[in-house]
């Protein structure tokens, strides 16, 4: 496999059917560094409303974008995608190319234990990942 040196997770919860009350969030990006750096941001329609800059150990962010790149091999793979859901849009770089992908923002059995490592690695709070799950 080749090198990965960022993933980039964009991730939009809005909904016609539920939109957001004034001051909350729709939008965050993470990013994951091969470096074990991380960065955070989180918006209104308008604001940034919180931005996490930290560090974890290299080996364990290795680790999270091995277990990415094993998710998504082919940038044609197929997500499941809802309507009147939120959506991500996933860029896994490379030493010489991107790799994007798109999907849904609901529960998804195929993503699970990718979301759940990286809300564990991470420690941020209500982190949507792809299943929009806020646990940690």
């Amino acid at each position: 496999m080749q090198n990965i040196t960022k993933i980039t997770l964009d991730s939009e919860n809005f909904s016609f059917f539920s939109p957001p009350k004034i001051g909350e969030e729709v939008g965050q990006v993470l990013t994951i560094f091969a470096d074990g750096r991380v960065d955070f941001s989180a918006g209104t329609s308008t604001e940034e409303v919180r931005h996490i800059e930290k560090q974890v150990d290299a080996s364990t962010a290795e680790t999270v974008l091995g277990m990415v790149a094993e998710k998504f091999q082919q940038p044609d793979d197929q997500m499941d995608f809802a309507t009147d859901v939120g959506t991500w849009q996933l860029t896994i770089s490379y030493p010489d190319r991107n790799a994007k992908f798109t999907g849904s923002v609901f529960p998804n059995p195929r993503l699970s234990d990718v979301s759940d490592t990286i809300r564990k690695v991470t420690a941020i709070p209500d982190l949507w990942v792809f299943d929009g799950i806020q646990l940690y």
